[in-house]
């Protein structure tokens, strides 16, 4: 007769704790260079539906880069301003809109 395989004890995992590195703290009277933005590459979207049936497409328009001078992040990566809006588009059910006349 075959010998039973034996079965395994499930492993439990216990996750350390997660320690942030301490805050980078910007230097504010470091000079900054403007960099134009020479090519958009992509534009992420993100859509919302609220209760009332409303849907909104809202999208992030980059309006200036700024280059922080002699700082960097922990990384050793350049530091960088961003002046950016939101472009909002709505599509409201037909219930909603105001009525002609």
């Amino acid at each position: 007769m075959p010998k039973k395989a034996k079965k395994k004890k499930a492993q439990v995992r216990i996750a350390m704790p997660f320690t942030p590195p301490p805050p980078f703290v910007m230097k504010l009277d470091t000079p900054t260079e403007d960099r134009p933005i020479k090519k958009v590459m992509s534009i992420g979207t993100s859509k919302y539906q609220i209760s009332d049936g409303t849907e909104f497409t809202v999208r992030p328009v980059v309006l200036s880069v700024r280059r922080v001078k002699n700082q960097f992040n922990e990384l050793g990566q350049p530091l960088y301003i961003v002046n950016i809006a939101n472009s909002i588009d709505t599509k409201a059910p037909a219930k909603l809109m105001k009525k002609k006349g």
